[in-house]
């Protein structure tokens, strides 16, 4: 496994060290698990925006049917078909 090396704060780094030792994982399966996490919600949160980004653009394309549309009432148009069965 290839290694690297970083450089941080002491205050940082002995918070770490603290949460490694009482989650008793070595400092690296700290740091790997750590990048993982950060991996993760980053996917989700990536998925989030695409699916706000669809949202918008379906509404965009409600309001301009709704607009060529002009004025339709769905609770008659339903109640026609209903009675036309």
């Amino acid at each position: 496994m290839p290694k690297i090396n970083i450089t941080l704060p002491e205050e940082l780094l002995r918070k770490i060290d603290k949460s490694a030792r009482d989650e008793r994982v070595t400092r690296s399966e700290f740091f790997r698990k750590a990048v993982q996490e950060y991996w993760e919600i980053e996917k989700r949160e990536r998925e989030d925006r695409g699916r706000a980004r669809d949202i918008r653009e379906a509404m965009r394309v409600q309001a301009s049917l709704r607009k060529k549309a002009g004025h339709w009432d769905g609770v008659a148009e339903v109640r026609k078909w209903r009675e036309a069965r």
